[in-house]
């Protein structure tokens, strides 16, 4: 490809644009614009393919990422993924092999790590596939292929995507539209943890430091469990009263093992004592914290 000005330009304000063509290549002639904004991640992208042959051609596009991973970290997905059939589909490295390429109606495919994404953006869901592959050099290529129709000759075709290459923050990607903000999944616990990173990050607006927003964060969270957890320990409390009780019972009737279940719940329905009651609000506390 050559560029259509060989001047390097830097944007201040609004936006420009920088038009790659190729050489042709079996009578057929790309053409990549690459509009950059001075205030956004996003970038537009629009490829042309020029039939510079005397005969129709058909075929596939492919728009490629590619990203290399020396070492991917235990925490959070790291790798390709897309949002295909109004589904986030994310494929560990070490299963890009097996998994290969996912096909469907495709809004976008991105490369991921911990913090960032690269993202290739249809602006409507296209009928393509997502086609993954690992070089040997730790590289990751993720494709997005969609169908040419037939290109007559002397004619033109083109195709719009955007270009996403940008943190993963929630509010940022929320405002680029086109379900990118779905790349950002906390998987089981994924609705309890956006509403406290929202939290987080609002009490970060008004204290910019993280670590006591932290600690803000969990004293509401302490508070508005307070209930469950006051319950937990009523409970548990209420429990080791009643073991000397318990245990007289279970030496009075050890080899009567029905009758001393029966006194057992007759214990806790005199004393109105629930045995699970301690474990309860315990495991609804657990996914929170």
């Amino acid at each position: 490809f050559s560029a259509s000005s060989t001047e390097s330009f830097r944007i201040q304000d609004g936006s420009k644009s920088l038009v790659l063509t190729s050489n042709p290549i079996n009578g057929l002639v790309f053409e990549k614009k690459f509009t950059f904004q001075s205030d956004k991640y996003l970038i537009g992208l629009e490829i042309i393919i020029h039939n510079a042959s005397d005969a129709p051609v058909n075929g596939e596009l492919a728009v490629s990422l590619a990203r290399s991973y020396l070492a991917t970290s235990q925490y959070g997905f790291e790798g390709p993924s897309g949002w295909i059939n109004q589904k986030l589909e994310q494929v560990e490295i070490e299963d890009i092999k097996e998994t290969g390429e996912i096909s469907g109606d495709i809004q976008w495919i991105g490369l991921e790590d911990r913090y960032f994404i690269s993202s290739v953006i249809s602006k409507t869901p296209v009928p393509a596939s997502m086609k993954m592959e690992k070089s040997r050099q730790d590289v990751v290529y993720n494709r997005l292929i969609q169908t040419v129709g037939e290109i007559p000759a002397a004619g033109h075709q083109k195709f719009e995507y955007f270009v996403f290459i940008g943190p993963k923050s929630t509010k940022l990607l929320s405002e680029v539209g086109y379900n990118l903000k779905n790349a950002i999944d906390f998987g089981w616990f994924d609705i309890i943890a956006k509403p406290c990173l929202w939290l987080m990050n609002w009490l970060y607006g008004f204290i910019p430091n993280y670590g006591i927003a932290i600690i803000i964060l969990t004293l509401i969270t302490k508070i508005i469990l307070w209930p469950l957890g006051t319950k937990s320990y009523r409970s548990m409390s209420d429990m080791k009263r009643l073991q000397p009780l318990m245990a007289e019972i279970r030496e009075r009737y050890k080899n009567d093992r029905p009758r001393m279940n029966q006194e057992i719940m007759q214990l806790y329905r005199t004393y109105k004592v629930n045995p699970v009651g301690g474990c309860l609000p315990m495991l609804f506390q657990i996914p929170v914290f």
